[in-house]
């Protein structure tokens, strides 16, 4: 997986990793699910960049994209994700997401998220673009799978935002 804006970053896992131009600190988790996530402080509101991870999965696979967000308290989850599945291997779901908190984080509004996946005949790069100065938000990826090729719902996929939400909850930020 790679984060770029003004420092480029391949994550490796239980590595941190920080930019110090952005003031963001990125680090993953070997957990289940999988976990990344980047605290993007930003304070001088620079315009931003993009996440990118790469699947091996053939183009012939059925996929479908979901997009949306999720609220708890002064909380905001965005998200969007593009799942493989079929075939009798496990499916694959990318999911991207941002949490923000206005009230208690000072998070930005502005920033919007865009997403576009270059396709390739055994693999897929699929990039999410945060753009419009985000500041104060955490940028995070997981994926989600399902045996036997089955596809992952959006029912399920929204089930699992919402407990990794919680440890957001907790967060002050600091200094980075």
């Amino acid at each position: 997986m790679h984060f770029s804006s003004y420092c480029y970053i391949t994550l490796a896992y239980e590595k941190e990793h920080k930019c110090s131009y952005i003031k963001s600190v990125s680090v993953s988790r070997k957990s289940h699910p999988f976990i990344a996530v980047t605290a993007i402080e930003n304070p001088d509101s620079n315009s931003f960049g993009f996440i990118r991870v790469k699947s091996s999965r053939p183009s012939s696979d059925p996929r479908t994209s979901y997009n949306g967000k999720l609220t708890e308290g002064n909380f905001e989850l965005k998200y969007r994700a593009r799942c493989v599945y079929g075939r009798n291997v496990s499916s694959v779901c990318d999911v991207f997401f941002v949490v923000n908190n206005t009230k208690d984080w000072a998070s930005s509004t502005t920033f919007t998220l865009s997403e576009a996946t270059n396709q390739y005949a055994s693999y897929y790069i699929y990039n999410l673009y945060i753009e419009n100065s985000p500041r104060k938000v955490m940028l995070g990826y997981t994926m989600l799978s399902r045996t036997a090729g089955r596809l992952v719902t959006k029912v399920q996929m929204e089930s699992t935002l919402k407990k990794m939400l919680q440890p957001f909850k907790n967060y002050t930020w600091s200094s980075i």
